[in-house]
């Protein structure tokens, strides 16, 4: 279970953080959180589906690296085999938290940088500086302060982009029984994705709409998107030898 604190250069003088990617350091997952701030390098290398929280209901854009649970075919024994990682894989072991001012419980909650001390990156051996000897910032958690921020925006982005395709109607189930080298097949469901017909007959408005909002072109970036779908069934079927 993750434990998060509220970093700081007395508590977390020491801490590192391994920036390597393998399944041990937490990389083995099936699909992560996407925010359409990276559509466009996403797109060239993950399909983007949708993702429905069982627990709050809630959608989030999510990029697929695996056909199973606990899948990531973008993992080898050299790392992470791709030109672009998402940024909520990124950030890991890092989180955004959210702080009140106990002298002043009117004023605006302050964001701040989180830490899951017992993250398996997390240790004060190897891997990257988290801060300098005078205990500043190291160029790293600049770099993940940055990242947090814009990982922060993306949140925000991701709601509205998630209401625009509800209020459209623009997702449909992804539901495929997909057929791999060795004979076997897997299902790939839980997901939905852009309905292309229904994009298509959207009238003027709508898509004008969609435009002022910023959202147009991450939607046909999604779409774009599922031509990835065959490379990540070839690097399966390339697995499977």
């Amino acid at each position: 279970m993750a434990n998060y604190q509220l970093l700081n250069n007395v508590d977390h003088a020491n801490l590192r953080v391994i920036t390597e990617r393998s399944a041990a350091l937490g990389d083995a997952v099936m699909f992560a959180v996407t925010y359409p701030f990276e559509f466009r390098q996403v797109q060239a290398q993950y399909p983007i589906a949708v993702f429905k929280n069982p627990q709050d209901g809630q959608l989030h854009p999510v990029a697929l690296f695996g056909l199973s649970q606990g899948e990531n075919l973008f993992l080898t024994e050299r790392g992470w085999d791709a030109a672009f990682i998402p940024a909520s894989i990124q950030r890991a072991p890092f989180l955004v938290g959210f702080q009140e001012d106990p002298n002043d419980p009117m004023a605006e909650t302050k964001r701040v940088v989180t830490i899951d001390v017992d993250h398996p990156r997390v240790n004060s051996e190897m891997g990257v500086a988290i801060f300098t000897e005078n205990g500043g910032y190291s160029d790293y958690l600049q770099k993940v302060s940055d990242l947090l921020e814009a990982v922060y925006s993306g949140g925000i982005q991701n709601k509205a982009l998630m209401a625009a395709l509800e209020q459209h109607k623009l997702l449909q189930s992804m539901d495929l029984d997909i057929a791999l080298a060795d004979g076997s097949h897997v299902q790939l469901s839980g997901f939905y994705v852009i309905d292309d017909l229904a994009l298509q007959q959207l009238d003027g408005d709508a898509l004008d709409s969609l435009n002022k909002q910023s959202l147009l072109l991450p939607i046909y970036m999604m779409v774009a998107s599922m031509s990835q779908l065959r490379a990540l069934v070839q690097r399966k079927n390339a697995q499977l030898g």
